[in-house]
């Protein structure tokens, strides 16, 4: 039951950061 509570911490974490997270991912990927 630990990892669920894990799951949704990170979900969170990433929803909260998602714009910032994918504009750097982005920026840094060799996309293009």
């Amino acid at each position: 039951m630990v990892w669920i509570a894990i799951l949704i911490t990170q979900i969170k974490f990433c929803r909260s950061l998602s714009k910032s997270q994918v504009a750097e991912l982005a920026y840094r990927a060799p996309n293009g």
